[in-house]
């Protein structure tokens, strides 16, 4: 079986809506079925991105076989922020950011900065983003995704980047 152990350890991560009736994106179904050449039958773990998960089986339609498992959150947010680079480093950062467990990330416009992004441009560079930090945290099999913040003035996020943020309960 080349999707993992019965148990969801190992093998395959897909973010779904519904871990109930589980329902991947085009994206994801091409990415198992071609890449990963999972076929039917094979386990994988499918997750809501919010920190409830279960194992499913792949095929035509995912089939749900095991319990949901509740995870819970951290005792501690992590955020980390950084200044935006040139080329295609800004996405190195949330990948690796992401795949060692970062909660939020926030992007900052330094004073020196070289890299500023023009308002028409902006909202499509955030969606990349986050695509990316979604995609490295079903490579990592996170079952939160890491916040991933508009562009800020590093001046405003400072305060931000040093508070140790307590969950409200």
């Amino acid at each position: 079986m080349s999707g993992g152990l019965p148990d969801g350890r190992g093998g395959p991560h897909a973010y779904v809506e519904d871990l109930d009736d589980p329902v991947l994106s085009a994206e994801d179904r091409h990415h198992l079925s071609r890449v990963l050449r999972l076929r039917d039958g094979d386990a994988l773990t499918v997750c809501d991105a919010a920190g409830r998960w279960r194992v499913a089986r792949f095929g035509a339609r995912l089939d749900p076989c095991g319990d949901v498992v509740d995870v819970p959150p951290p005792s501690r947010e992590v955020s980390v922020g950084f200044a935006l680079i040139k080329s295609g480093r800004p996405e190195l950062v949330v990948q690796k950011l992401t795949e060692v467990g970062v909660d939020r990330i926030l992007l900052l416009s330094a004073e020196r900065s070289v890299v500023r992004w023009k308002a028409d441009r902006a909202a499509a560079q955030l969606a990349k983003l986050t695509r990316v930090a979604r995609e490295s945290g079903m490579q990592s099999r996170r079952v939160r995704l890491p916040v991933v913040e508009s562009v800020v003035p590093a001046a405003v996020a400072a305060p931000l980047l040093f508070l140790v943020v307590e969950p409200p309960y």
